[in-house]
């Protein structure tokens, strides 16, 4: 609750600064585009359009050459929100249905948001070191399952999925108090040890380490949940900045494309530059050896793309759980207009 009646307080002051502000005034195009993201192969794309100065590339293109991009590190979906809401980010990279809750409460206000591009489609596992769980069937009441958030996150909304699968719609939520908040790193060392919880709602890179224990199996692929690839991280900002700033907003979407197209290339050189911009101790063979790995249906592991894939199911499923105010009617209801002539879903 906390966090919630922040962030309404946070909008509620925003929206009516951005309301009162002189309506015929000349806005200058920003010279700093603040972009903030977190560690993780998921936010690779902007590390590489940083370290190969496609940003600067693109903004060069437009006419924007004392442009540059600031990479704000911040912890939280919650306290990116806030960022951007309140002008001290400019545009967000985090988990899709944030995303959705943020757009359905900002929608019709100066400071609508809505995803700008997809980023990075990778599923999320539910991992086990428990030999008794083979299905959502087999949870009791002392089991724990570990997540990034216990609600209100899409790992927390595919497993509701995943439990109105297999036990039906009105008991969508009977096995929600099994989920324990807890960062991904200590999750992983939970599992592995063989303490509580035992199981995982896991992500790159973290899969990765738990599937090579010999002992750890997956209950269930987010991809099986949704029906194919599922985007789990987009980019997403207010109407306000991408109307005042259409040449920076154009030129960023722009080098982001690039990055992905580079990575899809050459995903050697994508991984050193993971490894050196995010300081990591993995060694570059591993990370390519990431980058390369496809599941047991032959699709990547880590798929950047700029269009979202199956978002409409999660925002169906919002809605119809009384999250969201609004029935989706098109994928295109919750991104900007630059994306709509790409094949989302």
């Amino acid at each position: 609750m906390g966090t919630m009646r922040t962030l309404t307080v946070a909008l509620a002051t925003t929206i009516w600064l951005a309301t009162v502000a002189p309506g015929n005034t000349a806005w200058a195009e920003t010279n700093d585009v603040r972009i903030a993201d977190q560690f993780g192969l998921s936010y690779l794309p902007v590390y590489v359009a940083l370290d190969e100065q496609m940003f600067r590339k693109r903004f060069e293109a437009v006419g924007l050459s004392d442009t540059k991009v600031t990479e704000l590190k911040i912890a939280s979906g919650s306290a990116a929100n806030d960022a951007l809401l309140s002008g001290n980010a400019d545009l967000v990279l985090g988990g899709l249905t944030g995303m959705y809750i943020l757009a359905d409460k900002t929608r019709g206000s100066p400071l609508e948001v809505r995803g700008a591009i997809a980023i990075c489609d990778s599923p999320i596992y539910l991992t086990t070191i428990n030999p008794r769980i083979k299905s959502i069937t087999d949870f009791t009441d002392a089991d724990r399952i570990s997540m990034p958030s216990a609600k209100g996150t899409t790992h927390s909304f595919i497993f509701e999925l995943a439990v109105a699968k297999a036990l039906g719609w009105e008991n969508r939520h009977k096995l929600d108090t099994l989920a324990v908040g807890m960062r991904h790193p200590d999750a992983t060392v939970a599992l592995l040890s063989d303490r509580e919880p035992r199981t995982h709602s896991s992500t790159v890179p973290f899969l990765f380490e738990e599937l090579a224990n010999p002992r750890v199996h997956t209950v269930y692929d987010s991809y099986d949940i949704v029906g194919g690839r599922q985007t789990l991280i987009v980019a997403y900002t207010t109407k306000k900045w991408k109307t005042e700033n259409p040449k920076a907003y154009e030129a960023t979407m722009a080098a982001l494309e690039d990055a992905m197209d580079f990575i899809d290339k050459d995903k050697a050189a994508a991984a050193k530059i993971y490894v050196e911009h995010t300081k990591s101790k993995l060694g570059v063979a591993q990370v390519t050896q990431w980058l390369q790995a496809k599941d047991d249906k032959g699709r990547l592991i880590n798929y950047y793309n700029p269009a979202p894939s199956n978002s409409l199911m999660l925002a169906d499923y919002m809605y119809k759980d009384q999250l969201l105010s609004r029935k989706p009617e098109s994928w295109k209801d919750y991104f900007w207009d630059n994306l709509y002539a790409l094949p989302g879903s």
